[in-house]
């Protein structure tokens, strides 16, 4: 960009490319570094000068503008741009003039540069722009797009003709050019190619801004979709905000909640097919990624608006629907008309008129999401008892009126992040009630009639003020699939939970964690996270099937346990002694655990009640106090009549031991063990250690056939690290490292003849009287 004092102005009909200009604008200023700041912010339809401040100065400092005041936040802004020797402002997406001090843009001609992108000419002039018309592209240019985007080299010589005349029907727009050749993709049949052709000259073309011949096009695509399902989820994704970046996981749910994937019974089949859906939409270009160069834009999408708005004309005709532009007032109670099937007003409303009583027995779905209520009359809901769907969350609302009691057909009942709310009328009576979300509510104390609600299947109390159940809700809601809640919850009704596919809680004793895990290890969890700290009386489990969170990532399972005085136990072990009465001595963890991170658990002297755990690839050990050996007997003459020790941990790859100041060998006498996949033992911290393994006549040599590395530190009573016969049980043996062991003699002793010496890598350091 030429360091010039003129501002510029973008403007072209929707589609054009106008964003996609400045964005490469926006990334090629960020490479060249040549300004003190480049700040891009979309304005939107739904511009106000509050939240333009908010997003340009969230650019600028990271964070949030505490200020209120437009005009104090005007000039706190000026005063802050005012200092940036030269700065790039590009605002996307300006509808109408607005004058830049009031936002508090300096308005100076030495390094400040304005770029905008608008649909107006006028715009363009008011805002003192110099503007720069985006033109269609021109035929050829517009084929050749049409054939980058159609995924194959070239188009089959019999249906060019059909091709280029579909292309021409696009206007010369590139969204449109792109939209309709990812649609045909794969398209070899020449019928469907001229029909696809008739159906874009139809002369009943819809007349929105978007062009009269832009539409037609974009909603071909929408037709191809063919799938009933993709269409209505791709139409639900219109209710959201223009220019509205949406979880995909948040946007899942709403299918749910709509009854759109009803048809699959399980949460994590429909999450899978929720994803399938959301891809199958990107693919077709009909969503996108929020923005071109958002770090993290994999959980994220976002819908065209020119795609938003012709979605909306299509529910318009066979639904009535009210979605919010501007106005942060309630629509007036006429447009709440009886026909009324779903209202969108996220983000704008603010207040709603005391005694309005809407009579709308049609309307199924209300979105208030991230409004600024904070109250609603009593009055609201009480004609609405079609309403299946209710979305209040991130309002203000403290309270709930008591005629959310009386709306028996709803499905949904959504409130995560109402920070304010503190109560929730009964629920009793909602038996349709298959999805209640209160997480985040963290003033909310009490939720009562959910013993009575048969059907739920989904209920988030997490990181709110609710510290137990009613006794018996459990037993009563034996559909549940989702479960996370902060308080208490007694393990024992949770084994009338067979459907259950997420569980998160805290528990206030061992027992009662331990007895979650004997219930719950009976389902097949791909994900699962137990935490015990009983120093804060922490007792934490998380399991799952899925994990709307994380649905994208690979499964994990770990297990930390800190200042513990029980011994941890495999709940998988088939051993008399692991009966429900010995729970309130042991922690139970199951056993296909991957990760095992214990710190400060002195009620552990070895490891043998753990084996076997098949899946463990990582075990971490720090400051067992009474820790002697993993397996075995720390003496010799503890071994009885010849009795054997196992311990089998055939995936683990690295075990790291810590400060266990009792230790005396890993593996001690008469163990018999297997790591066939170990790569690396840290042994750091542990002065009364002696050995890997108790040399000891007739003792088992240990195979370590993946073995690479050995880090040995300030062990002061270790006098060997590796016995030379051992090196032929140790194939991939490259580094032996060794610090601070006074008393180290050996590291390795004399390699046998047939073993060459510098198989092994040694790396040595502060260590005395060392001989090899």
């Amino acid at each position: 960009m030429e360091n010039r004092s003129s501002n510029l102005g973008i403007s072209g009909i929707g589609g054009v490319g106008k964003t996609t200009i400045v964005e490469r604008i926006h990334n090629r200023l960020l490479k060249n570094g040549n300004f003190d700041a480049v700040i891009f912010c979309t304005v939107s339809q739904n511009f106000s000068i509050h939240k333009l401040q908010s997003d340009i100065w969230k650019e600028l400092k990271e964070s949030d503008m505490e200020e209120e005041r437009v005009m104090k936040r005007a000039a706190k802004l000026s005063t802050d741009l005012s200092k940036k020797k030269n700065f790039v402002l590009i605002l996307d997406d300006v509808w109408e003039h607005f004058e830049v001090r009031d936002v508090g843009i300096p308005n100076r001609a030495d390094g400040c540069k304005l770029v905008l992108t608008t649909r107006s000419s006028k715009v363009c002039a008011q805002m003192g722009c110099k503007e720069i018309e985006i033109r269609p592209l021109c035929e050829e240019e517009a084929w050749n797009l049409f054939v980058e985007h159609l995924g194959y080299n070239g188009v089959l010589e019999e249906i060019e003709k059909v091709a280029k005349a579909i292309v021409e029907k696009c206007a010369g727009l590139p969204l449109a050019i792109i939209t309709i050749a990812r649609s045909m993709r794969g398209e070899v049949r020449r019928f469907v190619w001229k029909d696809t052709l008739e159906k874009l000259n139809d002369p009943k073309r819809d007349h929105t801004e978007m062009g009269d011949r832009v539409l037609p096009v974009l909603r071909h695509s929408y037709t191809r979709l063919s799938d009933p399902q993709l269409q209505q989820c791709f139409l639900r994704c219109a209710l959201y905000p223009e220019d509205a970046s949406i979880r995909k996981m948040e946007l899942i749910e709403f299918f749910i909640d709509e009854g759109l994937i009803d048809e699959l019974h399980t949460r994590e089949k429909q999450h899978n097919r929720g994803l399938t859906i959301i891809s199958r939409l990107q693919d077709a270009f009909l969503l996108e990624d929020p923005n071109g160069w958002m770090e993290d834009s994999n959980g994220w999408i976002k819908m065209h608006d020119l795609l938003r708005e012709m979605a909306l004309h299509i529910m318009s005709t066979t639904s009535v629907i009210e979605v919010s532009k501007s106005s942060q007032k309630m629509p007036d109670e006429e447009r709440w008309t009886s026909d009324l099937e779903k209202v969108s007003l996220m983000n704008r409303i603010n207040e709603i008129p005391p005694d309005m009583s809407p009579n709308c027995p049609k309307l199924s779905t209300l979105l208030l999401k991230d409004s600024l209520l904070k109250h609603i009359p009593d009055s609201f809901f009480k004609q609405l008892q079609g309403l299946k769907v209710l979305n209040l969350s991130g309002s203000k609302i403290t309270e709930l009126p008591s005629s959310v009691s009386d709306l028996v057909n709803l499905r949904a009942l959504v409130l995560c992040r109402c920070y304010q709310l503190c109560h929730i009328p009964y629920l009793g009576k909602l038996k349709s009630l298959r999805k209640l979300d209160a997480s985040g509510c963290i003033k909310l104390e009490a939720v009562e009639g959910l013993q009575m609600l048969a059907n739920l299947r989904y209920l988030d109390l997490f990181h709110t003020g609710v510290k137990k159940l009613r006794e018996g809700t459990l037993r009563k809601l034996v559909k549940l699939q989702h479960l996370k809640i902060q308080g208490r919850v007694n393990a024992e009704e949770m084994t009338e939970l067979k459907a259950l596919e997420l569980f998160q809680c805290h528990f206030d004793t061992v027992d009662e964690l331990s007895l979650s895990v004997k219930i719950l290890g009976e389902i097949d969890y791909n994900d699962f996270e137990i935490k015990v700290d009983q120093a804060k009386s922490l007792f934490y489990v998380k399991m799952a099937h899925y994990d709307p969170k994380n649905c994208i990532r690979e499964h994990s399972s770990t297990v930390e346990v800190r200042y513990c005085s029980d011994p941890i136990v495999n709940a998988g072990r088939n051993d008399p002694n692991l009966s429900v009465g010995r729970q309130s001595s042991s922690i139970l963890i199951p056993g296909d655990v991957q990760q095992l991170k214990g710190s400060n658990c002195g009620g552990m002297k070895n490891l043998m009640d753990l084996s076997p755990l098949l899946k463990l690839e990582l075990l971490e050990i720090f400051e067992w106090e009474n820790l002697q050996v993993l397996c075995g007997a720390a003496d010799e003459q503890e071994v009885i009549n010849g009795h054997s020790y196992s311990l089998s941990f055939p995936c683990l790859k690295k075990l790291n031991i810590q400060r266990c100041l009792k230790l005396k060998y890993l593996f001690g006498h008469g163990c018999e063990h297997s790591f066939p996949d170990l790569q690396a033992i840290v042994i750091q911290g542990c002065e009364e250690i002696e050995g890997i393994t108790a040399a000891a006549a007739g003792s088992p040599v240990p195979a370590f056939p993946s073995l690479e590395e050995i880090d040995v530190k300030s062990c002061g009573n270790m006098k060997r690290v590796v016995e030379s016969e051992w090196l032929l049980h140790f194939p991939n043996l490259k580094k032996v490292k060794v610090r601070g062991c006074k008393k180290m003699v050996e590291i390795i002793g004399r390699p046998p003849p047939c073993m060459p010496v510098d198989t092994a890598l040694l790396d040595v350091s502060s260590f005395q009287n060392s001989s090899f």
